[in-house]
């Protein structure tokens, strides 16, 4: 049983993203799920593992991270590689989700140190907010892509799911993301809202869309 149900709350989530339009997109997608909450955002690596530190413990303590890998970014702040190291070494139970593409670095040294999951950049936010689930609730997940670097990427399941995303207002919302416009960001969503009142709408897709509502 996950640490949040036992709780009775969301799951509580640290986003660490360098890239701040990126960030607030993730912080709005994942906003839409009634069972998660971004319990903070930061770009600043040392900043996560300082929150980390003051909310352990505490009715606000964090139960999942998601960390988007960055270049390193000089002495201001950790590294992601060094920032994981010093989460798994002294919170070992702490989940942490990386956001990753097969060519970042030290992926295979980050999964041998403990980190949990890891799950392309850009994919479906359903498949995001499904890693999360999965990985809050014990349960190690890491994209076969990721895993294993394969050229036969372009023709898997997960490669036709990206394809098929590209049309959906979510996507838009993604791709308004890394055109850094804050109004595309809002446009999506109010896409996304408009889509969760369709009464046509099935059961499954609308459950997938909102999350857990715990009736």
């Amino acid at each position: 049983m996950s640490i949040n149900t036992m709780a009775g709350r969301p799951i509580q989530i640290l986003v660490v993203e360098f890239d701040p339009v990126v960030r607030l997109g993730l912080v709005a997608c994942l906003g839409q799920f009634s069972d998660l909450q971004v319990a903070m955002d930061t770009e600043a690596s040392s900043r996560a593992l300082l929150a980390i530190m003051e909310r352990m413990g505490t009715a606000d303590a964090i139960d999942l991270v998601l960390l988007g890998l960055s270049p390193d970014l000089g002495n201001q702040q950790l590294s992601p590689f060094a920032f994981c190291r010093q989460v798994k070494i002294a919170y070992p139970n702490l989940p942490v989700l990386l956001l990753a593409t097969p060519q970042d670095p030290h992926l295979q040294e980050l999964r041998s140190m403990g980190v949990e999951g890891c799950c392309l950049r850009g994919s479906p936010v359903l498949d995001l907010v499904g890693y999360i689930r999965q990985i809050a609730a014990g349960t190690e997940n890491w994209v076969p892509e990721i895993l294993y670097q394969s050229s036969r990427y372009a023709d898997s399941p997960a490669a036709n799911s990206i394809e098929k995303f590209q049309d959906s207002a979510v996507s838009r919302l993604f791709q308004g993301i890394r055109s850094s416009s804050v109004q595309q960001i809002e446009t999506a969503l109010a896409e996304l809202n408009t889509a969760l009142t369709n009464p046509q709408m099935s059961a499954l897709d609308r459950l997938m869309f909102t999350g857990r509502n715990g009736s």
